[in-house]
């Protein structure tokens, strides 16, 4: 038997179940302490934050908050950052008893990151088909993308690379988009958005915190992460919608990122679920990290569709990782996205004892990974075909549905169906868990493993079944 079977249900630490029983009448007794404040377009920061008079960010409204409190958001487009950061003023909850974000009842609360250019005098035309925005408008540090009626722009590096309308460059110097357009562009799309954020701003950033919940909020057209996470603690993501994001760089060698979720390193007792995520640059949900402790992290009945990958882990040197579970989420349409597979191309799901870019890769690995379970996914028309005929050519299986690069993970009781390269493919001393998956009309080949560990057990999967 493998030594972390996981056919038994999936449970946490024997202590954690114990805590969370044991701050049940914590939570009761905190319940009718909690207060609501408030925060809306036409608020003020100098507010007390009622509902008649509320705050204006949510940044500031989560410096004067109490363990137990609920933040309401007033309906809107709040172009802002939510920065909650235990070391800058940002206060956390308690065990039983969060801090609580999300829209007020019947509302919608949408976060920006960007600016609107979708009038006529946004734009100048600046000769042989091209477009400009004013000197100093797109005030980020770099544009990831020019979204038109929320479809993609293509990024060039070099004004001269402009040749296929919508085609963009990011003038640095000036800081303008210069983009090409048979017309104004504000003639051609209704709305145009280009992000403004600063290099590693994301539009929810969350720091050094515990017993948060954030819920139900839009979060929409940032250069890099919708939401990033770092040293927390008992943190809930739930029925949000994050979408159109990243595409910016992060090393100067024109290396693109952007994540829909990201826990990075040090995170315990995490959870994301019930998130409709898509049109991301890189990845919907990711804990990743090359140090520190993850454990307790769940990601579950999540929606996926249009990003470069669904779900992904990596980690590498010291960094252990502990009681994951990838639970019962749906990815569609996922590999051949609008990255246009400039870089590593995936699929549906990555999990990996490496850095996907290959940094650092000759030091040594010291990290773990235990009980790391990804099983009950419904994953549809992932994988990529087109990264394997870009040149450099890469093995049609490096970009399969999902994809296994060393560690002890479960891969179990997932569903497969129409991927455009392979199934599954499990390489580099892969020592867990591949059975009953269903694969069904895979473009390559269904299920491929090689250089595994003597540990790890493939059974049971069946491969196109009446």
């Amino acid at each position: 038997m493998h030594p972390h079977d996981p056919l038994r249900p999936f449970r946490f630490p024997a202590v954690l179940r114990a805590s969370v029983a044991g701050s049940l009448l914590a939570v009761l007794g905190a319940m009718a302490n909690a207060a609501e404040y408030y925060v809306a377009m036409d608020g003020h920061d100098t507010a007390p934050g009622s509902r008649a008079k509320p705050w204006a960010t949510v940044s500031h409204a989560l410096t004067r908050v109490a363990p137990g409190d609920v933040v309401l958001i007033r309906a809107g487009v709040y172009r802002q950052q939510i920065l909650w950061d235990g070391k800058a003023g940002g206060i956390s909850g308690a065990p039983g008893n969060p801090i609580t974000i999300r829209p007020a009842p019947g509302e919608e609360a949408a976060f920006f990151l960007s600016r609107s250019f979708s009038r006529p005098d946004d734009w100048q035309p600046a000769g042989e088909g091209l477009w400009t925005t004013a000197p100093g408008s797109a005030s980020g540090y770099d544009v990831g993308c020019v979204w038109h009626d929320d479809l993609p722009s293509e990024k060039k590096w070099r004004r001269d690379e402009l040749r296929e309308p919508w085609d963009f460059w990011f003038d640095a110097d000036q800081h303008r988009v210069v983009l090409r357009a048979p017309a104004n562009p504000a003639t051609l799309a209704r709305q145009i958005e280009i992000p403004v954020g600063a290099w590693m701003q994301h539009t929810v950033q969350l720091r050094n915190l515990a017993h948060v919940v954030i819920e139900g909020l839009t979060i929409k057209y940032s250069n890099t992460h919708g939401i990033q996470m770092t040293a927390v603690k008992d943190v809930t993501i739930r029925a949000c919608r994050i979408s159109h994001g990243g595409g910016a760089w992060i090393w100067t060698d024109h290396t693109r990122y952007g994540n829909g979720v990201e826990l990075w390193c040090d995170g315990q007792d995490v959870t994301v679920e019930d998130c409709d995520i898509s049109w991301i640059y890189d990845t919907a949900i990711t804990n990743q990290g090359d140090a520190g402790d993850q454990a307790n992290i769940v990601f579950r009945r999540n929606r996926i569709s249009h990003t470069k990958c669904g779900l992904e882990h990596w980690a590498t040197g010291p960094a252990n990782v502990r009681d994951v579970l990838y639970e019962d989420n749906t990815i569609t349409d996922s590999g051949d996205n609008w990255a246009r597979n400039l870089q590593n191309v995936w699929g549906a799901i990555r999990l990996m004892r490496h850095h996907p870019n290959g940094v650092g890769a000759d030091l040594p690995n010291t990290g773990t990974v235990e009980r790391f379970v990804v099983r009950g996914n419904v994953i549809e028309r992932c994988g990529s075909l087109a990264g394997a005929q870009q040149p450099p050519a890469l093995p049609f299986a490096e970009h399969p549905s999902i994809r296994l690069i060393g560690g002890n993970f479960t891969v179990e009781g997932n569903t497969i169906r129409d991927s455009r390269s392979a199934g599954i493919y499990a390489s580099r001393g892969f020592s867990g868990i591949i059975r009953r998956n269903t694969l069904t009309q895979c473009a390559g080949p269904a299920l491929q493993v090689e250089d595994l560990s003597p540990l790890a057990v493939v059974a049971e999967n069946p491969i196109n079944p009446p």
